[in-house]
């Protein structure tokens, strides 16, 4: 696994992680590997990859600024121009997972995808509809797709 690019958005915070067969080392070599450094936004550790969000979950007050001089983005304060009256903020993170299968189809079929299903729970975004299932509607979205298996687990 590698690192392949990160997005910034006015709001967002995109991560891509590149998956290639241990064959193709040298094509991705531009791209650093995926390390199991435990203070990293993604890392690859014991055979899992895991994503920590770090990003803001409450409002602040700082915004993304593009310096000319250094080519990056800089956060710094934000002070509206009319106090009390300025927009509020909230930045989120997400990874995109990048699947290199060099002329071959990815395959897999519902008895994998039942096998590594787990109910989560959701959880309240600053500007979404709050509508997830609960664990009882979810379990019985499962019967109904896979009567045959066993009931639905928690994460």
């Amino acid at each position: 696994m590698r690192v392949y690019q990160t997005h910034l958005y006015p709001q967002e915070v995109m991560y891509a992680v590149l998956v290639h067969s241990p064959a193709n080392q040298e094509q991705f070599s531009e791209y650093p590997l995926l390390t199991d450094d435990p203070d990293a936004v993604c890392c690859y550790r014991d055979g899992r990859f895991t994503w920590r969000p770090e990003a803001m979950c409450e409002t602040h007050s700082y915004e993304l600024v593009r310096n000319p001089e250094t080519q990056k983005m800089e956060a710094q304060p934000y002070t509206p121009r009319m106090p009390g009256f300025g927009p509020e903020f909230y930045v989120w993170d997400n990874v995109g997972i990048v699947l290199h299968v060099e002329n071959k189809q990815l395959e897999f079929g519902p008895a994998l995808l039942r096998k590594k299903l787990k109910f989560c729970k959701g959880e309240k975004l600053p500007q979404a509809p709050d509508n997830f299932d609960d664990f009882e509607t979810a379990g019985e979205n499962v019967r109904r797709l896979w009567p045959e298996d066993p009931p639905l687990k928690k994460v």
